[in-house]
């Protein structure tokens, strides 16, 4: 049972999408690692809570979004929705 973060990240340049995922480290960190030379602008953590079964959990939440928000890449952690429509 591996414990870890999900999290909600937001990113100036992608208006309308967030991105859902999961992370062993803080989500800061893992919010600094996407700001690559792809990116315009640094990502945003909106939110992260700790939990059990991170990657169950990871899973679940997809699956749940997957259900009520367009997801433009299913290789991709990405919905077209708000980080408080994620934090319902």
């Amino acid at each position: 049972m591996e414990e870890g973060w999900v999290y909600c990240l937001s990113n100036p340049a992608m208006p309308g999408y967030v991105k859902v995922g999961k992370t062993t480290r803080e989500p800061r960190e893992r919010a600094a690692e996407l700001y690559t030379t792809g990116v315009p602008c640094e990502f945003v953590v909106e939110f992260a809570k700790k939990v059990q079964n991170v990657s169950v959990k990871e899973k679940q939440l997809h699956q749940l979004l997957e259900k009520h928000y367009q997801r433009p890449n299913p290789n991709r952690e990405f919905f077209q929705c708000s980080s408080a429509d994620v934090h319902e």
